[in-house]
């Protein structure tokens, strides 16, 4: 009971309250509690890791309506003394965590849970968020944006991954990592999921920073690479085959009427098929190099066309 009392005079004494719309957020001081993975009668509730921000997430009534009494017990219920006593340390120490803006995307094939910071420092600025499939389909690639924000500028991240084989089914839920480096002190840092492909073909999303050029130029790269490598063994067998994939580097894509994103993926593609074939060479079972160069890229099988 004692600690109960400490985290709703702590939450109580903080200068601010911010409410938002859609969704519909209440969003408290930026305080160090631990990290919880219990759930509460609210939507959501986020306790990020130190140091941290709470975020309470309501569906229904307008939060004009709602008690703040009724938020801050529901917020404080399953704190315990250690993680008051922590809470109290941090907001004496005056310490300040970077606010964290999920960009409301009412229709978004994947859908934010929860936030937390794993590290506040500018340069080595880490947050985890993580996201539940709410499409009805599965996804094998996407790209989420991740905006930083300093006293002196701004700076853009993208978190693109094909995912290949690990398709992300419907419902499933992962936790990603995003990263950044600054000089100065990340007042607001804001994430929105710009891309998704589903395993039908189908995308959806702005696409802003040229996520399906990107994927495009990977399956390109690895589709031409495999289809030279297979013409190199056939040609002279075994031991030229072998030569090439030692060698650092592979031919440069034909940039004409291409983008710098599908270019890059390109470069991946071809890295990547070179990278697993190289794995099986070290291995010492060169039989399993054809296997290799049969099997498809990822799930797409684009580049088998």
């Amino acid at each position: 009971m004692k600690g109960l009392l400490l985290v709703s005079i702590a939450v109580l004494s903080l200068p601010f309250l911010t409410f938002a719309q859609q969704p519909r957020m209440l969003s408290g001081p930026t305080t160090p509690l631990v990290q919880s993975t219990k759930k509460s009668i609210l939507r959501r509730v986020t306790y990020a890791k130190y140091p941290v921000e709470i975020s309470f997430e309501l569906t229904g009534q307008s939060l004009s309506r709602r008690k703040p009494s009724a938020l801050l017990v529901a917020g404080s219920f399953w704190i315990n003394r250690d993680t008051t006593r922590a809470i109290l340390q941090n907001v004496e120490a005056g310490q300040q965590s970077p606010t964290i803006i999920v960009t409301p995307q009412q229709d978004a094939p994947l859908e934010v849970l929860s936030t937390w910071i794993e590290s506040s420092k500018p340069k080595d600025f880490r947050f985890v968020g993580q996201f539940q499939n709410k499409s009805g389909k599965g996804i094998r690639a996407y790209g989420i944006k991740s905006q930083t924000v300093t006293s002196k500028q701004q700076n853009g991240h993208l978190q693109f991954m094909n995912l290949r084989w690990s398709i992300w089914q419907s419902t499933e839920i992962r936790t990603i990592e995003f990263a950044d480096s600054q000089e100065d002190q990340i007042s607001t840092v804001r994430l929105t999921v710009d891309f998704v492909e589903f395993t039908d073909g189908t995308t959806w999303g702005s696409d802003s920073l040229n996520s399906r050029d990107m994927l495009a130029g990977q399956r390109e790269g690895a589709k031409v690479e495999r289809q030279r490598l297979r013409a190199l063994l056939q040609a002279k067998g075994d031991e030229a085959l072998v030569n090439d994939l030692q060698k650092s580097g592979a031919p440069e894509p034909s940039k004409e009427n291409r983008s710098a994103h599908w270019a890059e993926g390109y470069l991946s593609g071809v890295a990547s098929v070179r990278r697993r074939l190289g794995q099986t060479l070290a291995s010492g079972n060169k039989e399993q190099i054809k296997a290799e160069l049969s099997k498809p890229f990822d799930s797409s099988e684009e580049d088998h066309k």
